[in-house]
Protein backbone atom coordinates (compact mmCIF):
# COMPACT_ATOMS: atom_id res chain seq x y z
CA UNK A 1 0.00 0.00 0.00
CA UNK A 2 1.26 3.60 -1.13
CA UNK A 3 2.23 5.95 1.32
CA UNK A 4 -0.26 8.07 0.32
CA UNK A 5 -3.07 5.76 0.49
CA UNK A 6 -1.95 4.97 4.55
CA UNK A 7 -2.08 8.60 5.08
CA UNK A 8 -5.74 8.93 3.44
CA UNK A 9 -6.70 5.75 5.44
CA UNK A 10 -4.95 7.70 8.75
CA UNK A 11 -6.49 11.00 7.84
CA UNK A 12 -10.22 9.04 7.00
CA UNK A 13 -9.77 7.38 10.50
CA UNK A 14 -8.77 10.40 12.43
CA UNK A 15 -12.33 12.24 11.36
CA UNK A 16 -14.28 9.31 12.26
CA UNK A 17 -13.42 9.05 15.54
CA UNK A 18 -13.22 12.60 16.36
CA UNK A 19 -17.04 12.78 15.23
CA UNK A 20 -17.16 9.69 18.06
CA UNK A 21 -15.27 10.95 20.90
CA UNK A 22 -18.15 14.10 20.72
CA UNK A 23 -20.85 12.39 22.07
CA UNK A 24 -21.24 11.30 25.37
CA UNK A 25 -23.68 9.83 27.59
CA UNK A 26 -26.88 9.94 27.56
CA UNK A 27 -27.28 10.04 24.03
CA UNK A 28 -27.60 6.32 22.07
CA UNK A 29 -25.14 7.07 19.72
CA UNK A 30 -22.25 7.00 22.10
CA UNK A 31 -23.01 3.82 23.78
CA UNK A 32 -23.35 1.80 20.85
CA UNK A 33 -20.30 3.43 19.44
CA UNK A 34 -18.52 2.43 22.58
CA UNK A 35 -19.26 -1.10 21.24
CA UNK A 36 -18.58 -0.86 18.09
CA UNK A 37 -14.71 0.60 18.30
CA UNK A 38 -12.17 -1.71 18.53
CA UNK A 39 -10.13 0.05 21.19
CA UNK A 40 -9.64 -1.81 24.43
CA UNK A 41 -6.58 -1.27 26.87
CA UNK A 42 -3.41 -2.96 26.04
CA UNK A 43 -4.27 -5.27 28.61
CA UNK A 44 -7.96 -6.19 27.34
CA UNK A 45 -10.03 -4.31 29.21
CA UNK A 46 -12.91 -2.02 28.51
CA UNK A 47 -11.94 1.23 26.77
CA UNK A 48 -11.67 4.87 28.71
CA UNK A 49 -14.04 5.98 26.86
CA UNK A 50 -16.33 3.35 27.25
CA UNK A 51 -15.15 3.48 31.55
CA UNK A 52 -16.30 7.33 31.25
CA UNK A 53 -19.89 6.26 29.39
CA UNK A 54 -20.06 4.13 32.22
CA UNK A 55 -19.57 6.67 35.42
CA UNK A 56 -21.67 9.24 33.72
CA UNK A 57 -24.36 6.36 33.78
CA UNK A 58 -24.13 5.76 36.84
CA UNK A 59 -23.77 9.16 38.12
CA UNK A 60 -27.16 10.50 36.61
CA UNK A 61 -30.02 9.99 38.80
CA UNK A 62 -32.02 12.23 37.27
CA UNK A 63 -35.82 9.92 38.06
CA UNK A 64 -37.31 11.54 35.24
CA UNK A 65 -34.53 10.79 32.68
CA UNK A 66 -34.13 7.13 32.87
CA UNK A 67 -37.78 6.83 32.13
CA UNK A 68 -37.01 8.17 28.65
CA UNK A 69 -36.60 5.46 25.39
CA UNK A 70 -33.22 6.92 24.95
CA UNK A 71 -31.21 6.85 27.57
CA UNK A 72 -32.46 3.56 28.55
CA UNK A 73 -31.54 2.23 25.25
CA UNK A 74 -27.83 3.58 25.89
CA UNK A 75 -28.00 1.70 29.13
CA UNK A 76 -29.06 -0.95 27.67
CA UNK A 77 -25.50 -1.48 25.84
CA UNK A 78 -23.42 -0.26 28.95
CA UNK A 79 -25.39 -2.90 31.48
CA UNK A 80 -22.32 -5.47 31.10
CA UNK A 81 -20.33 -2.69 32.32
CA UNK A 82 -22.27 -1.84 35.74
CA UNK A 83 -24.68 -3.71 37.97
CA UNK A 84 -24.94 -0.30 39.41
CA UNK A 85 -27.83 0.36 36.45
CA UNK A 86 -29.56 -2.29 36.89
CA UNK A 87 -32.36 -1.31 39.05
CA UNK A 88 -33.24 1.93 37.61
CA UNK A 89 -32.86 -0.09 33.71
CA UNK A 90 -35.48 -2.68 34.73
CA UNK A 91 -37.93 0.20 36.57
CA UNK A 92 -37.79 2.71 33.69
CA UNK A 93 -38.39 0.15 30.79
CA UNK A 94 -41.34 -1.15 32.51
CA UNK A 95 -42.72 2.21 32.35
CA UNK A 96 -41.82 2.73 28.77
CA UNK A 97 -43.69 -1.14 28.47
CA UNK A 98 -47.17 1.13 29.21
CA UNK A 99 -46.37 3.19 25.90
CA UNK A 100 -47.72 2.72 22.27
CA UNK A 101 -44.13 1.45 20.15
CA UNK A 102 -46.04 2.49 16.92
CA UNK A 103 -47.81 6.29 17.41
CA UNK A 104 -49.17 7.80 14.25
CA UNK A 105 -46.30 10.18 14.03
CA UNK A 106 -43.54 7.28 14.54
CA UNK A 107 -41.55 9.44 17.67
CA UNK A 108 -40.67 6.09 19.36
CA UNK A 109 -37.72 3.66 19.57
CA UNK A 110 -39.00 1.65 17.09
CA UNK A 111 -38.21 4.14 14.43
CA UNK A 112 -34.81 5.02 15.90
CA UNK A 113 -33.50 2.08 15.30
CA UNK A 114 -29.58 2.25 17.18
CA UNK A 115 -32.23 2.97 20.30
CA UNK A 116 -34.38 -0.48 19.87
CA UNK A 117 -31.09 -2.32 19.21
CA UNK A 118 -30.05 -1.14 23.03
CA UNK A 119 -33.27 -1.77 24.71
CA UNK A 120 -32.97 -5.45 22.73
CA UNK A 121 -29.50 -5.79 24.34
CA UNK A 122 -30.73 -4.65 27.58
CA UNK A 123 -33.70 -7.35 27.38
CA UNK A 124 -31.42 -10.36 26.44
CA UNK A 125 -28.87 -9.62 29.34
CA UNK A 126 -29.62 -12.69 31.83
CA UNK A 127 -33.20 -12.18 33.13
CA UNK A 128 -33.64 -8.53 33.69
CA UNK A 129 -36.94 -7.46 33.31
CA UNK A 130 -38.67 -10.05 31.69
CA UNK A 131 -42.25 -8.71 31.42
CA UNK A 132 -40.51 -5.87 29.33
CA UNK A 133 -38.75 -8.64 27.47
CA UNK A 134 -41.93 -10.49 26.53
CA UNK A 135 -43.19 -6.97 25.55
CA UNK A 136 -40.89 -6.30 23.06
CA UNK A 137 -40.35 -9.80 21.41
CA UNK A 138 -44.12 -8.87 20.38
CA UNK A 139 -43.28 -5.92 19.44
CA UNK A 140 -40.59 -7.07 17.36
CA UNK A 141 -43.11 -9.39 16.19
CA UNK A 142 -45.36 -7.07 15.03
CA UNK A 143 -42.90 -4.31 13.57
CA UNK A 144 -41.08 -5.93 11.17
CA UNK A 145 -44.31 -4.69 8.42
CA UNK A 146 -43.66 -1.28 9.79
CA UNK A 147 -39.71 -0.66 9.75
CA UNK A 148 -38.72 1.89 7.14
CA UNK A 149 -36.85 0.49 4.19
CA UNK A 150 -33.84 1.64 4.39
CA UNK A 151 -30.18 -0.52 5.15
CA UNK A 152 -29.86 1.60 8.38
CA UNK A 153 -33.19 0.48 9.83
CA UNK A 154 -33.70 -2.98 8.52
CA UNK A 155 -30.25 -4.21 9.23
CA UNK A 156 -30.02 -2.93 12.61
CA UNK A 157 -33.94 -3.88 13.03
CA UNK A 158 -32.77 -7.66 12.37
CA UNK A 159 -30.05 -7.66 14.53
CA UNK A 160 -32.22 -6.20 17.45
CA UNK A 161 -34.79 -9.37 17.13
CA UNK A 162 -31.75 -11.75 16.30
CA UNK A 163 -31.05 -10.82 19.63
CA UNK A 164 -34.68 -11.68 21.20
CA UNK A 165 -34.74 -14.49 19.11
CA UNK A 166 -37.55 -12.91 16.39
CA UNK A 167 -35.50 -13.47 13.56
CA UNK A 168 -37.19 -10.96 10.93
CA UNK A 169 -37.37 -12.70 7.07
CA UNK A 170 -35.82 -9.32 5.11
CA UNK A 171 -33.20 -9.85 2.86
CA UNK A 172 -30.98 -7.52 0.87
CA UNK A 173 -30.23 -7.29 -2.84
CA UNK A 174 -27.50 -6.22 -4.62
CA UNK A 175 -29.98 -2.91 -6.10
CA UNK A 176 -29.93 -2.02 -2.54
CA UNK A 177 -26.22 -2.15 -1.76
CA UNK A 178 -25.56 -0.11 -5.00
CA UNK A 179 -28.14 3.12 -3.54
CA UNK A 180 -26.86 3.00 -0.06
CA UNK A 181 -24.79 4.81 1.83
CA UNK A 182 -21.11 4.44 2.68
CA UNK A 183 -22.36 4.09 6.82
CA UNK A 184 -25.31 1.60 5.81
CA UNK A 185 -22.48 -0.36 3.70
CA UNK A 186 -19.98 -0.17 6.90
CA UNK A 187 -22.87 -1.07 9.14
CA UNK A 188 -23.60 -4.47 7.40
CA UNK A 189 -19.69 -5.06 6.95
CA UNK A 190 -19.61 -4.77 11.10
CA UNK A 191 -23.04 -7.02 11.54
CA UNK A 192 -20.81 -9.84 9.82
CA UNK A 193 -18.56 -9.79 12.98
CA UNK A 194 -20.94 -8.86 15.94
CA UNK A 195 -24.12 -10.39 14.83
CA UNK A 196 -23.10 -12.97 12.46
CA UNK A 197 -26.07 -15.01 12.14
CA UNK A 198 -28.02 -11.51 11.12
CA UNK A 199 -25.48 -10.41 8.57
CA UNK A 200 -26.00 -14.03 6.51
CA UNK A 201 -29.40 -13.97 6.73
CA UNK A 202 -29.59 -10.34 5.10
CA UNK A 203 -26.86 -11.10 2.65
CA UNK A 204 -27.81 -14.40 1.91
CA UNK A 205 -25.17 -16.37 -0.75
CA UNK A 206 -25.52 -14.21 -3.98
CA UNK A 207 -21.46 -13.83 -4.76
CA UNK A 208 -22.01 -10.20 -5.20
CA UNK A 209 -22.57 -9.60 -1.79
CA UNK A 210 -20.04 -11.39 0.14
CA UNK A 211 -18.04 -9.41 2.47
CA UNK A 212 -14.57 -9.12 0.45
CA UNK A 213 -17.04 -6.94 -2.05
CA UNK A 214 -18.59 -4.76 0.31
CA UNK A 215 -15.50 -3.96 2.11
CA UNK A 216 -13.88 -3.03 -1.74
CA UNK A 217 -16.81 -0.77 -2.55
CA UNK A 218 -16.32 0.71 0.89
CA UNK A 219 -13.02 1.57 0.14
CA UNK A 220 -13.63 3.31 -2.73
CA UNK A 221 -16.11 5.36 -1.51
CA UNK A 222 -14.83 6.13 1.91
CA UNK A 223 -11.60 7.20 0.62
CA UNK A 224 -11.67 8.49 -2.72
CA UNK A 225 -15.14 10.72 -2.15
CA UNK A 226 -16.41 13.25 -0.14
CA UNK A 227 -17.34 11.31 3.37
CA UNK A 228 -20.20 12.74 5.82
CA UNK A 229 -21.60 11.03 8.26
CA UNK A 230 -24.53 12.01 10.53
CA UNK A 231 -24.05 11.13 14.26
CA UNK A 232 -21.36 8.57 16.08
CA UNK A 233 -23.09 5.65 15.66
CA UNK A 234 -22.57 6.12 12.22
CA UNK A 235 -19.32 7.44 12.38
CA UNK A 236 -18.34 4.42 14.61
CA UNK A 237 -19.09 1.64 12.67
CA UNK A 238 -17.95 3.39 9.33
CA UNK A 239 -14.57 3.64 11.18
CA UNK A 240 -14.38 0.21 12.37
CA UNK A 241 -15.54 -1.13 9.04
CA UNK A 242 -12.52 0.82 7.17
CA UNK A 243 -9.86 -0.35 9.46
CA UNK A 244 -11.55 -4.00 8.71
CA UNK A 245 -11.34 -3.53 5.23
CA UNK A 246 -7.94 -1.75 5.14
CA UNK A 247 -6.16 -4.88 7.34
CA UNK A 248 -8.13 -7.35 4.61
CA UNK A 249 -6.31 -5.73 1.56
CA UNK A 250 -3.29 -6.04 3.21
CA UNK A 251 -3.43 -9.48 3.87
CA UNK A 252 -4.50 -10.23 0.60
CA UNK A 253 -1.75 -7.67 -0.68
CA UNK A 254 1.16 -9.62 1.21
CA UNK A 255 -0.31 -13.41 0.77
CA UNK A 256 1.88 -14.95 -1.54
CA UNK A 257 0.07 -18.41 -0.94
CA UNK A 258 -3.24 -17.66 0.94
CA UNK A 259 -3.95 -21.92 1.82
CA UNK A 260 0.03 -21.75 3.83
CA UNK A 261 0.08 -17.96 5.24
CA UNK A 262 -3.79 -17.30 6.15
CA UNK A 263 -5.03 -14.63 8.86
CA UNK A 264 -7.15 -16.05 11.80
CA UNK A 265 -10.20 -14.49 10.19
CA UNK A 266 -9.37 -16.03 6.92
CA UNK A 267 -9.09 -19.61 8.93
CA UNK A 268 -12.44 -18.76 10.49
CA UNK A 269 -14.25 -18.12 7.46
CA UNK A 270 -13.05 -21.14 5.37
CA UNK A 271 -14.23 -23.54 8.39
CA UNK A 272 -17.29 -21.86 8.65
CA UNK A 273 -18.24 -22.25 5.14
CA UNK A 274 -17.22 -25.48 5.40
CA UNK A 275 -19.68 -26.51 7.87
CA UNK A 276 -22.31 -24.72 6.73
CA UNK A 277 -22.13 -26.66 2.82
CA UNK A 278 -21.38 -30.36 5.03
CA UNK A 279 -25.14 -31.43 4.52
CA UNK A 280 -24.49 -31.02 1.13
CA UNK A 281 -21.01 -33.03 0.74
CA UNK A 282 -23.21 -35.11 3.15
CA UNK A 283 -26.15 -35.87 0.70
CA UNK A 284 -23.33 -36.39 -2.04
CA UNK A 285 -22.27 -39.21 -0.28
CA UNK A 286 -25.12 -41.28 -0.28
CA UNK A 287 -25.24 -40.61 -4.13
CA UNK A 288 -22.50 -43.72 -5.67
CA UNK A 289 -21.83 -44.77 -8.94
CA UNK A 290 -23.17 -48.30 -10.28
CA UNK A 291 -25.37 -48.48 -6.87
CA UNK A 292 -21.89 -49.09 -4.96
CA UNK A 293 -22.17 -49.23 -1.13
CA UNK A 294 -23.52 -45.26 0.03
CA UNK A 295 -21.64 -43.34 3.23
CA UNK A 296 -23.31 -42.31 5.51
CA UNK A 297 -22.95 -40.20 8.76
CA UNK A 298 -24.88 -41.98 11.46
CA UNK A 299 -23.89 -40.42 14.63
CA UNK A 300 -21.20 -37.70 15.74
CA UNK A 301 -18.23 -39.50 15.49
CA UNK A 302 -18.48 -40.21 11.90
CA UNK A 303 -19.41 -35.94 11.78
CA UNK A 304 -15.71 -35.66 13.44
CA UNK A 305 -14.18 -38.21 10.59
CA UNK A 306 -15.52 -36.32 8.05
CA UNK A 307 -14.78 -33.12 8.67
CA UNK A 308 -11.36 -33.77 9.63
CA UNK A 309 -11.27 -35.18 6.03
CA UNK A 310 -12.39 -31.89 4.43
CA UNK A 311 -10.27 -29.97 6.97
CA UNK A 312 -7.38 -31.74 5.66
CA UNK A 313 -7.78 -30.07 1.85
CA UNK A 314 -7.19 -26.61 3.91
CA UNK A 315 -5.16 -26.75 6.40
CA UNK A 316 -1.61 -28.63 7.64
CA UNK A 317 -1.27 -28.66 11.51
CA UNK A 318 -4.75 -30.01 12.65
CA UNK A 319 -4.56 -31.68 16.08
CA UNK A 320 -7.38 -33.84 16.88
CA UNK A 321 -8.21 -34.36 20.69
CA UNK A 322 -5.84 -31.61 22.26
CA UNK A 323 -6.97 -31.26 26.00
CA UNK A 324 -8.24 -27.88 27.09
CA UNK A 325 -7.95 -26.49 30.17
CA UNK A 326 -9.61 -27.52 33.34
CA UNK A 327 -13.37 -25.84 33.49
CA UNK A 328 -15.07 -26.73 37.12
CA UNK A 329 -12.90 -29.43 38.31
CA UNK A 330 -12.95 -31.11 34.53
CA UNK A 331 -10.98 -31.10 31.76
CA UNK A 332 -12.04 -32.36 28.04
CA UNK A 333 -10.31 -32.66 24.41
CA UNK A 334 -11.20 -30.49 21.31
CA UNK A 335 -12.26 -31.83 18.56
CA UNK A 336 -9.65 -30.27 16.13
CA UNK A 337 -6.92 -27.44 16.61
CA UNK A 338 -5.80 -25.67 13.91
CA UNK A 339 -2.37 -24.70 15.36
CA UNK A 340 -1.08 -22.04 13.16
CA UNK A 341 -4.79 -20.17 12.95
CA UNK A 342 -5.26 -20.44 16.57
CA UNK A 343 -8.22 -21.74 15.74
CA UNK A 344 -10.46 -24.81 17.45
CA UNK A 345 -13.45 -26.36 15.60
CA UNK A 346 -15.88 -28.55 17.94
CA UNK A 347 -18.75 -30.85 16.21
CA UNK A 348 -21.97 -31.60 17.73
CA UNK A 349 -24.80 -33.87 16.42
CA UNK A 350 -28.40 -33.67 17.25
CA UNK A 351 -30.04 -36.65 18.32
CA UNK A 352 -32.87 -37.57 20.66
CA UNK A 353 -31.39 -36.58 24.09
CA UNK A 354 -29.26 -33.45 22.83
CA UNK A 355 -32.09 -30.88 21.97
CA UNK A 356 -31.96 -26.76 21.62
CA UNK A 357 -31.44 -26.31 25.63
CA UNK A 358 -28.63 -29.33 26.01
CA UNK A 359 -26.67 -28.01 23.08
CA UNK A 360 -26.50 -24.29 24.51
CA UNK A 361 -25.68 -25.83 27.68
CA UNK A 362 -22.41 -28.43 26.49
CA UNK A 363 -21.54 -24.89 23.84
CA UNK A 364 -21.25 -22.38 26.91
CA UNK A 365 -18.68 -25.29 28.71
CA UNK A 366 -16.99 -25.53 26.08
CA UNK A 367 -16.27 -22.06 25.51
CA UNK A 368 -15.25 -21.82 29.17
CA UNK A 369 -13.04 -24.84 28.41
CA UNK A 370 -11.35 -23.60 25.22
CA UNK A 371 -10.91 -19.82 26.41
CA UNK A 372 -8.15 -20.85 28.99
CA UNK A 373 -6.47 -22.77 26.20
CA UNK A 374 -3.28 -20.27 24.76
CA UNK A 375 -3.76 -21.53 21.29
CA UNK A 376 -7.39 -21.32 20.94
CA UNK A 377 -8.27 -17.15 19.95
CA UNK A 378 -11.49 -18.70 17.74
CA UNK A 379 -13.96 -21.30 18.24
CA UNK A 380 -15.95 -22.41 15.68
CA UNK A 381 -18.81 -24.90 16.68
CA UNK A 382 -20.81 -26.78 14.39
CA UNK A 383 -24.13 -28.41 14.48
CA UNK A 384 -25.20 -31.10 12.24
CA UNK A 385 -28.91 -31.25 12.50
CA UNK A 386 -29.87 -33.25 9.48
CA UNK A 387 -33.44 -33.93 11.39
CA UNK A 388 -34.29 -30.76 12.58
CA UNK A 389 -34.87 -31.41 16.14
CA UNK A 390 -33.40 -28.00 16.88
CA UNK A 391 -36.14 -26.00 17.82
CA UNK A 392 -34.78 -22.19 16.83
CA UNK A 393 -31.17 -22.77 15.00
CA UNK A 394 -30.99 -18.35 14.04
CA UNK A 395 -31.08 -17.84 18.03
CA UNK A 396 -28.89 -21.01 18.83
CA UNK A 397 -26.33 -19.16 16.04
CA UNK A 398 -27.07 -16.10 17.82
CA UNK A 399 -26.71 -16.30 21.56
CA UNK A 400 -23.57 -18.46 21.71
CA UNK A 401 -21.79 -16.63 18.92
CA UNK A 402 -19.87 -13.33 19.68
CA UNK A 403 -17.02 -11.65 21.41
CA UNK A 404 -16.05 -12.56 25.74
CA UNK A 405 -13.22 -12.57 27.04
CA UNK A 406 -10.68 -12.76 23.88
CA UNK A 407 -12.55 -15.94 22.23
CA UNK A 408 -13.92 -15.38 19.27
CA UNK A 409 -17.16 -17.97 18.60
CA UNK A 410 -18.54 -18.74 15.30
CA UNK A 411 -22.15 -21.17 15.93
CA UNK A 412 -22.49 -22.95 12.28
CA UNK A 413 -26.03 -25.36 12.76
CA UNK A 414 -27.15 -26.69 9.54
CA UNK A 415 -28.68 -27.91 7.73
CA UNK A 416 -31.62 -25.10 7.95
CA UNK A 417 -35.64 -26.41 7.48
CA UNK A 418 -36.03 -25.50 3.58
Amino acid sequence: MSEAVVSVVADVLARLEARVGEAGWPAPEAAFASQVLPAPDAEGETSAWRRELVAAAVADTDVARWREAPVLAAAGYLLDASSELTDRWVEGVARLAEREPFPPDRASFFYRPVELLGLARGAAAGSLGEKFRTWLVDVLRDGEARVPGDIWHRALGAAAADLLGVPWSMSLTVSDIDTAGVDEVALVIWLSTAHPATAERLLGSDERLQIAQLERRLLERALFKPLEVGDAARAAVVATAVRRATESMLESAHAARWQLNRSERDATELAVNLCRRFPRFARQLAVRHDSRTVLTIDDEYDVQDTLHALLQLHFDDIRPEEWAPSYGGSRTRMDFLLKREHTVVETKMTRERLDQRKVVDELVIDKAHYRGHPDCKTLVCFVYDPEHRLTNPDALESDVSGDENGLTTRVVVAPRPS
